[in-house]
């Protein structure tokens, strides 16, 4: 359940979508309204639920995706899109207003939006820029001139994380996870991250589990088309040819 700026009550229902409770009056009256696929929902079981800064309502669903809803229209962002997984369990945001989802496939951070033309939203070419994952654009606009983007930690990216069904974002931005079998602290500013690609060293080469000198393939007619500055080694050579 979730309750935004405005007052409001949302509910996340196992397969009848998303409920809007509107309060009116004193007594506990008020107006339900309902969202489904139908409505451009990802899906109609719902996970999760989190409002951003700008006041958008963002739904984690069952194998759909994420879907964000700026009150008037419904956009959707799954693994096509870049998203880790697109069964969302869990949706955090920080103190700057990116989210986190936890996902079947550990931590997804929704790094914001980047523009995917050359001309501006007003027609003006070269006026582009990126946005937080938190803005105050349409779903109509982010859909025509913005692309997602993701960051992901989890086993495929070198963290020994997955099934999250849980998560939590404290005072400090540490986020902490739930999991099927332990509980996980994250620390995303204790990433260090390097902007330089580094340095390849081939120190050995194998043909058929058996190392070989990889300079004597370099005379073979084969290694010839080869630039020995760059790899120095020739691997599709057959082991019958090797001398």
């Amino acid at each position: 359940m979730l309750e935004d700026k405005k007052g409001n009550i949302w509910f996340g229902t196992d397969g009848g979508g998303a409920v809007c409770f509107t309060p009116q009056g004193p007594n506990g009256a008020g107006n339900f309204k309902i969202f489904k696929e139908s409505n451009g929902l990802a899906g109609n079981s719902i996970l999760s639920m989190q409002e951003d800064l700008c006041g958008n309502i963002w739904f984690g669903t069952d194998g759909g995706g994420v879907s964000r809803y700026d009150w008037k229209t419904f956009v959707t962002y799954t693994t096509s899109d870049g998203l880790a997984n697109n069964s969302i369990w869990s949706i955090q945001q920080d103190k700057a207003g990116t989210l986190w989802f936890g996902t079947t496939l550990g931590f997804c951070k929704f790094q914001g939006f980047r523009q995917n033309r050359n001309e501006g939203e007003d027609g003006s070419s070269g006026r582009y820029h990126d946005l937080p994952s938190a803005n105050g654009k349409t779903n109509t606009v982010l859909s025509q001139n913005y692309l997602p983007t993701f960051e992901h930690y989890n086993q495929k990216t070198g963290y020994p994380v997955k099934d999250i069904s849980t998560l939590f974002c404290d005072s400090r931005d540490i986020l902490w996870a739930g999991t099927g079998d332990r509980l996980v602290r994250f620390d995303y500013s204790g990433i260090r991250k390097k902007s330089q690609t580094p340095q390849l060293f081939i120190e050995s080469v194998k043909l058929e589990n058996e190392n070989i000198s990889w300079y004597n393939l370099l005379p073979h007619p084969q290694a010839q088309a080869i630039d020995s500055s760059l790899i120095h080694a020739l691997l599709l050579i057959k082991p019958s040819e090797v001398v």
